[in-house]
């Protein structure tokens, strides 16, 4: 059907197009060889593509007298005729530039405005004069604009009034740069962007690790060739109005009152930098002074690290009470370089020592800002595999280097394409780990970080529940790390018990102390590969259930992806043993559906009677009680083995189950086979036989002769 439908190019054609192209008017020696590069694409050249691109080069070059140059030099290579071409047209422009006395930009004017020629009455006509009917501009018809009826209409992009979202000027513009702006991206970047020219002193694009000359280092680079693109580069300059999506409208609840308060005191040390910070967010067009404003939000200045001033607004008394709630790259000043609309702009007023200024752009401390800065992301980078963005932190995965070089340049081409600036100081291209979310990830899996590692066994003795319900919370957030989890937090949990007064006793401080020894920076969890053997080991204690998710290396050996444990609820500790270790497989399958759904895997228990009771290929018992029923029928919508292994055998389950971290259990949604499941076992009870058993019962047979007759 593929094929039927596309069809594979000819490459008789194919070739002739390639061999007829010539360069045109006013293109690029860049511009010319990234379209051969691309009608080379299915001629089928092989390993003779360099040669006849050299041969279409020289060919169909426009310079006579550099096309005569090459024939009589008689080039061996592309490389050498491409560098010759481009050193020509360099110092063509360049001379150029010298004679007119003024610069000229490498990439041409993209969009001009015209202007309207404005009648002269002064001036005679002679002949018959034609008359013209222009467009009505408020939405494109052949009638006069003050006659239509969109004239009260407000545009769904710019939020103006007087035309509609059709003929919107600033969409139509945009969009013209937009595309204009792809496709020189698309021109300028070809296969030869990754250079070997490293002579720059700028060395923000190199890895932390070692010195390898790798993909993207070669972007400082690009500048020493004016032909070449710039659209990368420009990925990293500071200007951050080169946005180009529609702007960012709040949408307030209905009877939303203004409110307007006054400027804070700020503090002296800082009140310099506040007012350069100001002045200069001025410049950048993120703020505009106005003189009157129904809303106006104090500011907070924050300090940063590095020593400049982060102007927020304190929105919670004003904007944030009224706005509706449903709404490793580091973006520059992320929020703020999506535009907002006029009306948007008066609720983000600030007040301030320098007056009022309206925000132009999206402010931090806005409720729904990363709902809406997350939604623009997940956007721009919809459809790149390996890419992952949470706000402004964007982290590229790759499993060779080509594969992450051509990730990095789609990431950068998208980013560009949508008018957004990154931190050149922030980003960093090809390194062998990197910090994402609290977590150092590298080649071989997931890492907690040494800060939060540090954090958590230096923490001290707790003095309240609070305090002490902060540092569970702390050990929880690496709980996927912690290998064994047993009876040891069961008194700080009972100690968390509303009917528990706190007292601090040693069986409380040895279980703190274990909590603090049992998470070590070294620990490590392998990246999950859908190509190797699953594996999950179960195990049950009297206060909790466990349970480890694993894979079978090459060399044999299982190394852990995730652990996970909880503890049991007052009911589920007076199971009998048989349910408590079924309960801590039923755990285990629910925690880790997503891996184990679809999917061949293990299950190893230490309880040998649970083989004969929810083993996959044996038939269930006649008698069996109905919390195993509904077990062993969950169970079934999965292709597993169980198998047998002695408890001492399972050390990590064992202790996961012997220290458990409190959770509540985790619903899966019911596969679509699973009421056919159920209406196919066999129960050993049916309908016919409550029948006739209630019928020579006297009891429910007096009871039954009562409800028919009286």
């Amino acid at each position: 059907m593929k094929q039927y439908f596309n069809p594979a190019p000819s490459e008789i054609v194919e070739r002739f197009r390639f061999y007829k192209r010539d360069q045109r008017p006013n293109e690029s020696i860049a511009d010319f060889v990234a379209e051969l590069r691309r009608l080379s694409e299915h001629c089928n050249f092989g390993n003779g593509l360099d040669t006849a691109l050299r041969d279409r080069l020289v060919c169909g070059i426009s310079d006579e007298s550099l096309q005569r140059r090459l024939l009589a030099d008689q080039v061996a290579t592309f490389d050498v005729a491409l560098r010759e071409a481009l050193a020509t047209e360099t110092a063509r422009l360049q001379a150029l530039e010298i004679r007119t006395g003024s610069s000229q930009d490498d990439v041409k004017q993209v969009c001009t405005t015209t202007r309207k020629q404005m009648p002269n009455d002064n001036r005679t006509c002679s002949g018959q004069r034609s008359l013209k009917v222009d467009k009505c501009y408020r939405c494109g018809g052949g009638h006069d604009a003050q006659v239509c009826r969109f004239i009260n209409q407000s545009c769904r992009y710019c939020q103006k009034m007087g035309h509609i979202e059709r003929v919107c000027r600033k969409k139509i513009r945009q969009r013209k740069l937009d595309q204009r702006k792809t496709r020189h991206c698309r021109r300028k970047t070809p296969d030869r962007v990754q250079s070997h020219a490293l002579t720059e002193q700028h060395e923000a694009l190199r890895s932390r690790r070692s010195p390898d000359p790798y993909v993207l280092n070669t972007l400082t680079a690009l500048a020493k060739n004016p032909i070449v693109a710039k659209v990368l580069v420009n990925v990293f300059d500071d200007d951050t109005n080169a946005y180009s999506g529609p702007p960012v409208s709040i949408e307030l609840e209905k009877n939303a009152t203004p409110k307007f308060l006054k400027c804070r005191p700020v503090p002296f040390a800082i009140r310099s930098k506040l007012n350069d910070a100001l002045e200069n967010l001025v410049k950048q067009g993120i703020l505009k002074p106005v003189r009157y404003s129904k809303w106006a939000t104090p500011i907070v200045p924050v300090l940063k690290r590095n020593g400049e001033l982060r102007i927020c607004g304190d929105y919670r008394s004003t904007v944030n009470l009224a706005t509706k709630k449903d709404y490793k790259l580091d973006l520059s000043q992320a929020y703020q370089q999506l535009k907002v609309d006029e009306q948007t702009a008066e609720l983000l007023t600030l007040n301030t020592p320098k007056g009022l200024l309206q925000m132009t752009r999206l402010p931090f401390g806005i409720d729904v800002a990363p709902s809406i800065f997350q939604r623009f992301m997940d956007t721009c980078l919809a459809g790149l595999d390996g890419v992952k963005a949470y706000l402004d932190d964007v982290l590229i995965m790759g499993r060779s280097e080509a594969e992450h070089r051509e990730r990095v340049k789609a990431v950068l081409e998208r980013l560009d394409k949508a008018g957004v600036r990154l931190k050149r100081d922030k980003c960093f291209f090809g390194v062998d780990e990197v910090e994402y979310l609290g977590f150092r990830i590298d080649k071989q899996g997931l890492h907690p970080t040494a800060e939060k590692v540090e954090a958590i066994q230096k923490a001290p003795n707790p003095r309240s529940k609070t305090e002490l319900q902060a540092f569970l919370g702390l050990l929880n957030f690496y709980s996927s790390f912690i290998p064994g989890k047993a009876d040891v937090l069961e008194p700080l949990h009972r100690l968390l018990d509303t009917k528990t007064a706190f007292t601090w006793k040693k069986t409380h401080e040895q279980a703190f102390k274990r909590a603090k020894e049992v998470l070590q920076s070294s620990s490590v969890l392998i990246h999950y590969d859908p190509k190797m053997k699953l594996t999950v080991t179960c195990d049950a204690s009297p206060c909790g259930v466990g349970a480890v998710l694993s894979q079978t290396q090459s060399e044999g050996k299982e190394a852990p992806v995730a652990y996970a444990s909880r503890t049991l609820s007052k009911t589920e500790r007076n199971y009998a043993q048989i349910d408590k270790e079924a309960l801590a497989i039923i755990y285990a399958v629910k925690k880790f559906h997503q891996y184990l759904y679809g999917r061949f895997f293990t299950i190893v228990t230490d309880h040998k009677p649970l083989l004969g009771l929810l083993h996959p290929h044996k038939a269930l018992p006649q008698v069996m009680s109905p919390r195993m029923l509904r077990w062993s029928l969950m169970l079934a919508a999965y292709n597993y083995e169980l198998l047998y292994r002695p408890g001492a055998r399972l050390a990590n389950a064992d202790g996961l189950s012997r220290w458990p971290m409190p959770s509540a259990d985790r619903e899966i949604p019911p596969p679509g086979d699973i009421l056919l499941l159920e209406t196919d076992v066999e129960t050993p009870v049916d309908a016919r036989t409550i029948e006739r058993l209630t019928r020579h019962d006297r009891t429910l047979a007096r009871v039954l002769h009562w409800a028919l007759y009286g």
